[in-house]
């Protein structure tokens, strides 16, 4: 064969797909699918520009109120960083190249006759086995004069201010996507709904952190709508009309950010055998397989914009092709990330799955972050850290909700994914740091946390609370002064 992997696609998880086989020895070409300079629907820079300038708004140690109010964002310089940004991304293409990977920029598809290959002009690229790694595009309505138009896009960014959207939006679902896109558009300026079909948002996450994280958006303006989907959506004398329930609303476009697009029709999947594939996404097993053992699909090409799970869904890829074709996806013990402001992480269970699973025989304990220092600092006291641990010291699940959850959670998945276990007696357990923290950082919570786990314990076990009451006695009694 002339290749190990051909990888189709120029997303960023076909760049560290690529870049991670070549580390690994393997021969690898990648098809970048597209003749057009790499773009990815990446908002990254502006939520983090609106959440800057929430920070600066609210903090009391920076301005007075009267100029917080006046603060906006400077789209022109947000672009720029954009742009070099995806640059910088896009050379990366290039820089695979130098490390020995085939990036052949084009267009191309599968034929089956008389072996399997991918070909690209007059190139025919055979491989022990190839991965499909497009990005996929959301889906927005809107009706310009009378007739519904429905178009799909990939980068939603495109435009200085989002001029193209209006000013009245529509968000259609519950995903931590379309929780984020709410804020970010609706903090630089837009009118923004939320339609959900559900009683309450995130229903998978703790009751308390999901509350918090809809009274924010509320807080800001961001209208929700439980309970209800969209039925239709009209021109009535000029305006659009969109009825959701038994509501209904005037908008210039409804966005729906989990009603995604992935174009295959250049691939010529209905050329070879047993890959089974829709506009939404290419179906796979645990594997990572198509039905096709020979190809493999990941990231939005499957319907997944997690970039905890195209990691794992990398290496697993990577692992079946390079190693033996026997490892499959385990997705239990991967953080759930939502980036609003403040931002939820979750990892294992939630206090109900724990309480079923378990009874009274765990630990719930609960720090908060104005107790943080740090936090006091900035501003964003917001939130809390919960941990549920059984009664071997295992924590079986945590929950952060608050500024920087998501960096945060890295630490209690690896004593999760390491299977460590806090201590299991608790007079050893308050006499020790469990949790290698710094006191004036975010990261403090942890350890404080912890230690609300071990003062909880303690004043469970009598026995040793007692014992340890009688020792003090003890000394008290024989010590000379």
């Amino acid at each position: 064969m002339e290749y190990d992997l051909v990888i189709i696609g120029s997303s960023r998880a076909a760049i560290q797909a690529a870049e991670k086989a070549t580390l690994l020895g393997a021969r690898v070409a990648l098809v970048t699918q597209t003749t057009e300079n790499y773009i990815e629907n990446n908002y990254f820079f502006l939520k983090e520009a609106t959440n800057l300038i929430n920070q600066v708004k609210y903090n009391p140690w920076l301005f007075p109120t009267s100029l917080n109010n006046n603060l906006e964002i400077n789209f022109d310089l947000v672009n720029r960083i954009n742009n070099s940004h995806i640059s910088t991304v896009e050379n990366s293409l290039y820089k695979l190249a130098i490390f020995g990977v085939d990036v052949i920029w084009g267009k191309g598809e599968f034929c089956r006759q008389p072996k399997q290959a991918f070909i690209i002009g007059s190139r025919k690229l055979r491989s022990r086995n190839y991965l499909i790694a497009l990005n996929s595009s959301i889906k927005i309505d809107y009706i310009p004069e009378d007739e519904l138009l429905t178009y799909y896009i990939n980068d939603l960014w495109q435009e200085k201010n989002l001029t193209f959207l209006g000013t009245r939006l529509a968000i259609v679902g519950n995903s931590a996507v379309s929780l984020e896109l709410a804020q970010v558009l609706r903090r630089i300026g837009k009118k923004v709904t939320l339609i959900i079909s559900l009683s309450r948002i995130l229903p998978e996450e703790e009751l308390a952190a999901a509350m918090l994280i809809q009274a924010q958006l509320e807080a800001e303006g961001i209208d929700i709508i439980t309970n209800s989907s969209v039925s239709q959506i009209k021109k009535i004398e000029g305006e659009t009309w969109l009825q959701a329930g038994n509501k209904a609303l005037i908008v210039d476009s409804v966005i729906y950010p989990e009603n995604i697009y992935c174009d295959f029709t250049e691939l010529n999947l209905l050329g070879i055998r047993d890959v089974e594939f829709s506009p939404k996404g290419i179906t796979v097993n645990k594997k990572l397989q198509t039905g096709n053992k020979n190809i493999y699909a990941c990231g939005q090409s499957t319907g997944v914009f997690s970039s905890v799970i195209i990691e794992q869904q990398i290496n697993i890829i990577l692992k079946n092709i390079l190693l033996l074709p026997c490892f499959s996806t385990d997705y239990t013990l991967l953080p759930r990330i939502v980036s609003t402001n403040p931002s939820l992480a979750s990892i294992g269970m939630i206090e109900t799955e724990a309480k079923k699973n378990h009874g009274d025989k765990i630990y719930i304990v609960r720090e908060y972050f104005k107790n943080i220092i740090q936090s006091q600092i900035s501003g964003q006291t917001t939130g809390w850290c919960q941990f549920i641990i059984n009664s071997q010291g295992k924590i079986l699940g945590c929950t952060i909700v608050g500024d920087r959850a998501q960096e945060l959670i890295s630490t209690i998945a690896v004593i999760m994914h390491h299977k460590l276990k806090l201590s299991n007696h608790p007079i050893q357990g308050l006499l020790k740091t469990e949790i290698i923290t710094i006191e004036s950082s975010l990261s403090a919570i942890l350890q404080k946390t912890v230690i609300s786990f071990q003062k909880q314990k303690l004043q469970r076990q009598k026995n040793k609370l007692n014992w340890l009451k009688t020792w003090l006695k003890i000394k008290r009694k024989f010590s000379k002064l």
